[in-house]
């Protein structure tokens, strides 16, 4: 997931958690990482509709927190012991069978010290209280999921002495008051969708909401209602169970050009006979391949979004063009950064002149020349550059004449990335001519709009594709109009100057 000009959340526990993968989506909250370590003997409160992930969130929380000690477990209502092991953990994350507790079971028949101890042929509210103080007494800490809370309250006062009852609300108190005074971490999985008395007795509130768009797309939101003791900063999580894990997508910075420049380390996709790569694997696969060999894209950008999110997917495809020694040609958006397109592909050519493969058309401001300027390299001989007194729109017949230059050297057909903000109108009336011209070379060619203007229209109008990249509140996600894909979040490294994008599907 990215965030796209925030400053992402740093937790400074995050180190501790040695199973987080790179900048971009992991497998916890930081801020209820802080809730349940800051201080001991806090109970969380889970809700959310059946299937809306409540599950795979316990059994995240329970792995990621049985990394800073102690013992987690994971208390079953719903699914005998070996069909939660099999289904949920044995493949995605380091517990155990031992880690799981069927309610049905007696202490004595489950497999966790102290239980043998109680001595007891029941599981009651009082054996109950007792086997959980017992067992966090001897386990720093112990952390508990009981998924659901309703079914194994109606469990255990099923059980209670008809001449002393334990009331609902009664049982949820004494229980909270047991975790704090021995520190133990609960985890209330409830069906209740709305707002209960167990707000009020908790320590925490959270939400899973999953919704679906108008294309069918899964749309998976984290709601931290209440967290004692911890600021959040951000209330809403998108979320994946993607891989049948729970991570949430978190803010992630896109690089600019202060980024650390330096060699690559940065590996380019090979091309097929039919498809270009998108120098994106994920995205390739969710293609069928990448783009069309002769084809238009058409890459919309919501509003709100930074002035160089429309690099994210652009640069990822121009530098798999250059390293397989094939020319680009970009025409960035107006108010794009004038030095990001030169800093983020020039790492991906080290043995070759940026100049000799790559021309930026600098059309800040609609200003052009109409002169050449003198050059030792033959490819930009014929090129023209800005002056300070031209003023006009974009020339479409000048960008073909660039081509021409441009294609003398490259081992294959261009990539040509227009911002149609930038080109203008003149761009606009071409344009059944520009997909006839692209055709024609076999080249790839992405067209970038924004929300205001009419361009979105006559863009889809020739587009063989047509991916959004919109802000969804702190993070943004790309997904296809056609193709329909799912939501897919940007998942980020920037190690050696060169920035490295995956894919994580909201699902």
């Amino acid at each position: 997931m990215a965030r796209l000009g925030t400053d992402a959340v740093v937790d400074p526990s995050d180190n501790k958690d040695v199973s987080a993968g790179q900048c971009g989506v992991t497998e916890f909250p930081a801020e209820l990482r802080r809730f349940f370590t800051q201080e001991q003997g806090r109970v969380l409160l889970v809700r959310g509709d059946p299937g809306a992930g409540k599950t795979l969130f316990a059994v995240q929380a329970l792995d990621v927190l049985r990394q800073y000690g102690g013992d987690v477990l994971y208390v079953s209502t719903r699914v005998d012991t070996d069909t939660v092991y099999h289904n949920y953990l044995q493949e995605t994350t380091g517990l155990t069978r031992s880690n799981v507790l069927d309610i049905s079971q007696t202490p004595s028949e489950a497999d966790i010290a102290p239980a043998e101890q109680l001595g007891t042929d029941r599981f009651d509210p009082e054996t109950f209280l007792e086997w959980l103080r017992a067992v966090g007494d001897v386990s720093d800490p112990l952390t508990v999921a009981f998924d659901s809370w309703e079914l194994v309250e109606r469990h255990l006062l099923s059980r209670a002495h008809q001449n002393d009852p334990v009331g609902p609300g009664r049982l949820v108190t004494r229980m909270a008051t047991l975790a704090r005074g021995h520190g133990v971490r609960i985890v209330l999985i409830t069906e209740e969708a709305d707002q209960t008395s167990l707000d009020y007795v908790v320590d925490g509130v959270v939400e899973l909401r999953v919704n679906h768009s108008a294309g069918g797309r899964p749309e998976r939101t984290l709601l931290l209602e209440k967290l004692r003791g911890v600021r959040i900063a951000n209330r809403t999580r998108p979320f994946t169970l993607s891989g049948e894990t729970f991570r949430v997508f978190t803010p992630v910075d896109l690089p600019g050009p202060q980024s650390p420049a330096g060699a690559s380390e940065w590996m380019p996709i090979d091309d097929s006979k039919s498809t270009f790569s998108t120098g994106i694997a994920d995205l390739d696969a969710m293609l069928d391949g990448g783009y069309n060999r002769g084809s238009v894209v058409h890459l919309e950008l919501g509003p709100d979004l930074s002035r160089d999110a429309w690099s994210l997917l652009c640069f990822a495809t121009a530098r798999n063009f250059l390293s397989h020694d094939m020319a680009v040609a970009v025409v960035p958006l107006p108010e794009s950064s004038p030095g990001l397109t030169r800093h983020n592909l020039e790492p991906a050519l080290p043995d070759t002149e940026f100049e000799a493969r790559c021309d930026v058309f600098e059309t800040y401001d609609h200003e052009h020349s109409t002169g050449a300027t003198a050059t030792d390299n033959p490819a930009e001989a014929t090129r023209e550059t800005p002056a300070d007194d031209a003023v006009g729109g974009f020339d479409y017949e000048e960008y073909l004449r660039r081509l021409v230059a441009l294609r003398a050297e490259s081992e294959g057909p261009l990539l040509q990335i227009i911002s149609m903000d930038a080109a203008g109108d003149v761009f606009s009336d071409v344009m059944s001519d520009h997909a006839t011209y692209v055709a024609l070379h076999n080249d790839l060619s992405i067209l970038v709009t924004k929300p205001e203007g009419g361009e979105r229209t006559r863009a889809d109008q020739i587009a063989d594709i047509h991916l959004c990249l919109e802000r969804r509140g702190e993070t943004a996600f790309l997904y296809g109009k056609n193709p329909v894909t799912p939501f897919l979040g940007f998942d980020m490294s920037a190690a050696a100057g060169v920035l490295d994008v995956s894919l994580q599907e909201m699902v």
